[in-house]
């Protein structure tokens, strides 16, 4: 095929090969500098490459899209790039599309023919498995090149990730780092798996299964109008990978987690709004509590409390909040989500106490200090929340850190940027750009847990005397705090720095 001149410029061979290298050097924060070169080479490198190099394949029956994902909130493992019909495959999670998937020890990197595997673990017993799903395309897609393809995929993912897109690929081209072919040869592999693509979406058009109808329980999303997971996308605005990275985390390798991020970032926002999705919108399964310096074992876990009896005071053992939750969860089937805000403000290893055993052993019974036998149901997920600036996750008892699976939750221009797309508007020139200055010079001065977040920005009318009202109110007190022995440095932050025009 012939390549336009800016194709030729640009070479997706070598942004493979630097993504590949990239991956030796895999660090869990996406602002670590691999790994926002990694991500701008994924967004700003070769997703529009890759939407140049599919709009010249004209012969196919599906408008091609690009997509990719380095992660959010922390940096992914298996960083990919896909390309797909929205028609038949709206999110990874769902459909047929083509993917590029780097492993994760930058040895290969695979052009894989795959499907989403993530909606197959929410389906009820009777509908396809992923299996047999897979079975059915190899079947219909019969007779191909087996010279080219393969369907051994080894991404060497060591959480669940990378073991979900490996089930999910039907076929697959392999790409080894120090094998990587001409852009020409990527371009001709890529129109080939496009055609075999494009013969999935025709026969799917023409075999369209009945629609799957979950099992009606009370508070299951299935009575609203709205997709739980299409809900749990426009809540947040997050990116779907993270997302389903968390959930999966709850519901399969932990129960627990840890949102952590500094102030605005919307830490408690997307934790109930993942709690609504794991209960599917039933609030009488979510319980939400809020740490605060005072808060001790006795309202978390048990405690003495007085009772009046016959005119007397007697001190009688209560259950906390998470006897009580666990009481009601232990005799149900469905997920129970208690949230812990502000978990970093309490002592948490008095607060804790015997908790920090089951948490970890959530099969066993323990003796608590005033009663017997209690253990943590499985179907309990914990869902915490830390403010970095008001003490660093580093702080935190190390015992307890182990426990719970942490994600970072830094601020984030994209989700401003799609907030003014779909949701609000904005009248401040260069709103995002300022933003992104600003925290730099923060992360200059202090470092990444001292820096503002994007909820603070984000108003369905946003114009300038709002942002100044913002800033006055709640931005510049937020920065003084940061700097509250170093008023010299005060100076050097001022609204008209960062938004001259507003």
């Amino acid at each position: 095929m012939e390549l336009s001149s800016t194709f030729e410029l640009a070479s997706l061979s070598k942004i493979f090969e630097r993504i590949l290298e990239l991956q030796m050097e895999w660090d869990q924060r996406l602002g670590a500098p691999a790994m926002a070169e990694r991500g701008d080479l994924i967004g700003k490198s070769a997703k529009p490459l890759l939407e140049q190099i599919t709009t010249q394949f004209s012969e196919f029956s599906f408008q091609p899209q690009v997509d990719g994902s380095n992660g959010f909130g922390g940096a992914a493992r298996i960083p990919w790039l896909r390309v797909y019909a929205k028609e038949y495959s709206p999110k990874p999670a769902r459909g047929w599309y083509l993917a590029y998937l780097f492993s994760a020890t930058g040895d290969a990197v695979y052009l894989s023919l795959m499907q989403g595997v993530t909606e197959f673990e929410s389906l009820p017993q009777g509908a396809p498995t992923l299996a047999e799903s897979t079975a059915r395309a190899r079947s219909f897609l019969g007779n191909i090149d087996t010279g080219k393809l393969t369907t051994n995929i080894q991404l060497h993912d060591p959480r669940r990730r990378g073991k979900q897109y490996e089930k999910g690929t039907l076929y697959c081209i392999p790409y080894e780092i120090k094998n990587i072919p001409s852009d020409t040869k990527l371009a001709d592999d890529l129109r080939y798996l496009m055609g075999l693509l494009n013969q999935l979406y025709i026969w799917e058009a023409g075999n369209v299964p009945e629609p799957v109808t979950l099992k009606e329980e009370p508070g299951n999303f299935s009575a609203l109008a709205t997709d739980p997971w299409d809900a749990l996308l426009e809540e947040t605005l997050w990116d779907e990978t993270d997302l389903q990275e968390i959930v999966e985390t709850l519901e399969t390798s932990s129960n627990q987690i840890i949102l952590s991020g500094p102030p605005g970032t919307g830490k408690t926002h997307v934790a109930r709004s993942l709690a609504a999705y794991l209960t599917r919108g039933d609030d009488t399964r979510v319980r939400l509590v809020q740490f605060h310096p005072n808060y001790g074992y006795e309202e978390f876990v048990e405690g003495l409390r007085p009772v009046s009896d016959a005119g007397l005071v007697n001190f009688k053992v209560q259950p906390g909040v998470v006897k009580q939750v666990s009481e009601i969860a232990e005799a149900s089937t469905h997920p129970f989500v208690l949230i812990v805000d502000e978990m970093n403000r309490a002592n948490l290893p008095r607060v804790f106490g015997e908790l920090m055993f089951l948490l970890e052993y959530r099969d066993t019974e323990i003796g608590l200090q005033y009663s017997d036998a209690f253990r943590l149901p499985s179907n309990l997920m914990i869902i915490g929340t830390m403010n970095t600036a008001d003490r660093s996750i580093r702080t935190i008892d190390v015992a307890l850190r182990r426990r719970f699976e942490i994600f970072d939750c830094p601020p984030n221009p994209y989700i401003l940027d799609r907030y003014y797309e779909e949701i609000g508007e904005n009248s401040v020139p260069g709103l995002v750009e300022g933003f992104r200055a600003l925290n730099d010079k923060l992360t200059s001065y202090l470092d990444r847990h001292h820096t503002i977040g994007h909820t603070f920005f984000m108003n369905e009318q946003m114009a300038p005397d709002r942002l100044r009202r913002i800033w006055n109110r709640q931005i510049s007190p937020l920065i003084e705090e940061y700097f509250f022995d170093q008023t010299d440095i005060l100076a050097d932050f001022s609204i008209e720095q960062f938004w001259p025009e507003q």
